[in-house]
């Protein structure tokens, strides 16, 4: 009777607890709409356990739902903060629209990796050349180019150490010199023509790039103004003479024959002077001046014949000089070299220091045919002024007095034609007479001497102010 009657109490407090479990499972079971969850278990539809085990299979009952409860529940936020993209394609192609594309999250690890089998010489070779270089411009558009390692430092993509290797090699190979070199033969005039002379250019100068580019350059032999075509200077040299005078600008201070020299000042005809510098540059290795020609004079030598003067060279210097140089760049053409005007063009700007009461000196240092043609011109003066001072004492002060020429270049060219001798603890200059005419033989006297009485100039006078 007390078995009975404890079974009649069990199973009415079973059945609310079963049938409670079962509401629970089917309300979770609505809420859930995806088609990926996983199956849930169910209520139990048998029938109730013997009344002996009814406590302890409630307990394993109820722990069971909890935790079927608590893994759904989970499973339920974490899909509501990840949409299915299977349900999102399935609603996008319901509505008629084309389904939306995911932005494809990279793995750093990966990308490293397949960009070094796309990048990687093994992957390369290969291909052909053509699928090689396709392959490479894909990498260069790629995302994965640039490569972020763990601590978040940007490092090199092995596509950029290819190329950063290659560029390490080449400049191995080419120097500095080489590189200046191709730059400069890419841009230079070749050849110009000036009056009747078709001239070859030794050196590069820094005409316009238009002009530089062109095989021939067209010159004006009068103002030297540069030209493309042959049409344009002969259009330039039918202007009448009073727009474009057949001579160079500036004033005549010089005429003897059909040789003159013209002053040209560099502030006042500063287009002729640029034009001038631009012209020697093609002929001298070292010259750097082209467009501040202000501070400077430039002396104009000319031949005239029935057309004009023609330009054969010219000489500049400075305005004022506080190391009294008396020429700073010296340029004879080629058409007019090894005739004499070179120490002509000398001697005229040691003239010019005597005219001025200076002791005159060419600007330093000097290049290698500058050197020779300037010790050509001191050893044929000083032989010359032994030569009407035999028998006379003779010192180096009172040859460069009247002579105008440095003390230093003075002793510079004794000692290279061995007249310095030490005799009785001092310095002498040697004076035999069959010495001077051994040497005379071979240094023979210049061509073509300046005429002093042929000069009509007046030194230039530079108005300083002066503190009070």
């Amino acid at each position: 009777a007390a078995a009975a009657a404890a079974a009649t109490v069990a199973a009415p407090s079973a059945a609310p607890v079963a049938a409670s479990a079962a509401a629970s499972s089917a309300k979770k079971g609505r809420q859930k709409s995806s088609g990926q969850a996983k199956k849930r278990p169910r209520a139990s539809t048998s029938p109730a356990p013997p009344p002996a085990a009814t406590t302890s299979a409630s307990k394993k009952k109820s722990a069971t739902l909890s935790t079927a409860a608590g893994s759904a529940s989970r499973k339920r936020s974490k899909e509501d903060d990840t949409p299915n993209r299977r349900d999102d394609r399935q609603v996008s192609a319901k509505k008629g629209k084309a389904p939306a594309k995911r932005k494809r999250v990279e793995n750093s690890n990966t990308n490293e990796n397949a960009l070094v089998d796309l990048a990687s010489p093994a992957g390369l070779a290969g291909l052909t050349p053509k699928r090689q270089e396709k392959r490479l411009d894909m990498e260069k558009r790629s995302k994965a180019l640039m490569l972020v390692d763990t601590k978040g430092k940007v490092q090199l993509s092995p596509l950029d150490e290819m190329y950063f290797d290659k560029a390490q090699e080449l400049a191995k190979t080419v120097t500095h010199e080489q590189l200046l070199a191709g730059l400069t033969s890419e841009a230079a005039v070749d050849t110009i023509v000036l009056g009747q002379w078709e001239i070859k250019a030794w050196y590069s100068s820094p005409y316009p790039q238009e002009y530089a580019r062109l095989p021939k350059v067209f010159i004006c032999e009068f103002c030297l103004q540069y030209m493309k075509t042959a049409r344009h200077l002969r259009r330039h040299m039918e202007k009448s003479h009073d727009l474009h005078p057949p001579h160079p600008p500036g004033d005549e201070i010089y005429r003897q024959g059909s040789l003159s020299l013209w002053e040209v000042d560099g502030r006042k005809s500063k287009i002729y002077c640029q034009n001038l510098c631009l012209l020697a540059k093609l002929f001298l290795d070292h010259k750097t001046l082209y467009y501040d020609v202000e501070p400077f004079l430039f002396y104009v030598l000319t031949e005239w014949t029935s057309s004009g003067a023609h330009i054969i060279g010219y000489f500049s210097k400075e305005k004022e000089s506080f190391l009294n140089y008396n020429l700073s760049c010296i340029m004879t053409l080629p058409h007019y070299q090894r005739q004499g005007y070179g120490q002509f063009l000398i001697d005229f700007s040691y003239l010019l220091s005597k005219k001025e009461g200076k002791i005159g000196t060419p600007e330093k240092p000097l290049s290698d045919l500058g050197l020779l043609s300037y010790r050509s011109y001191w050893s044929a003066v000083i032989l010359s002024y032994l030569a009407r001072h035999h028998g006379r004492s003779v010192s180096i002060k009172s040859m460069s007095e009247e002579t105008s020429i440095n003390m230093y270049d003075i002793i510079s060219t004794l000692q290279s034609l061995s007249l310095i001798k030490y005799w009785r603890g001092r310095h002498v200059i040697v004076t035999k007479p069959d010495v001077l005419r051994e040497l005379s033989r071979k240094h023979k006297p210049m061509r073509r001497t300046v005429e002093p009485m042929a000069l009509r100039w007046t030194p230039l006078v530079m108005h300083t102010q002066r503190e009070a």
